[in-house]
């Protein structure tokens, strides 16, 4: 017995972008990477008490401008930030792992949004790009 096409009865589309991604299929799990960029959009925005300064991390070029005296600590400050929102999100993925490698999962996303200190020391100085070999040498 086949249904009648007359019968058939278009399904509504979601009425907000919270209703459409509750209904998202993800066919993989996502990585420390996919999750560490996620903490990192919303710690960007995110200005309560514990997290308010967490943009003063990503603005030194140079060690005098730095939170912590250091470009390379401020990252690390940056990265137990994450960390501390993934406790309270539970988003065990990353809270399950050392902090070094929350640290570097962040450098990568900094180099995605072209906000490390080589990517940036760059834009100050006029150039276009950052030559690969400095940015893998100045490390992050």
């Amino acid at each position: 017995m086949s249904a009648s096409i007359s019968n058939f009865v278009t399904p509504p589309l979601p009425a907000t972008r919270e209703a459409m991604e509750a209904q998202r299929v993800v066919i993989k799990k996502p990585s420390l990477l996919d999750e560490v960029d996620r903490i990192h959009g919303m710690l960007w925005d995110d200005q309560t008490d514990e997290f308010a300064n967490y943009r003063d991390h990503f603005f030194a070029i140079l060690p005098g401008d730095s939170v912590t005296g250091s470009v390379k600590f401020d990252q690390f400050v940056a990265a137990q930030m994450i960390i501390a929102k993934a406790d309270a999100l539970k988003i065990h993925i990353v809270t399950d792992r050392k902090p070094y490698d929350v640290h570097k999962a962040l450098s990568w996303v900094k180099r995605r949004l072209n906000l490390s200190a080589a990517q940036r020391k760059a834009q100050y100085l006029g150039r276009s790009s950052v030559d690969e070999t400095e940015e893998m040498e100045g490390g992050e």
